[in-house]
């Protein structure tokens, strides 16, 4: 694991890993709900946009900005 995101509004934890993986747990639960990877390499960085359900993602080969559904 490289970086972890909490969100501030959500119960959503975010975690990103070498082999580009983005995963989404469950806070209560502490279960994984989702799993991102969009082939660009690791992901170095993770922001939330404020308290919107946007996630900002940097990666080796460049940077994905994407939706967050509400788990």
């Amino acid at each position: 694991v490289i970086c972890v995101v909490f969100h501030p509004e959500l119960a959503i934890i975010f975690s990103a890993s070498e082999d580009g993986a983005v995963k989404l747990w469950h806070l209560e639960t502490h279960t994984l709900a989702s799993t991102l990877n969009f082939g660009l390499g690791r992901c170095w960085a993770m922001s939330c946009l404020g308290t919107s359900k946007t996630l900002a993602l940097g990666h080796d080969e460049g940077t994905v900005i994407t939706q967050v559904n509400e788990l």
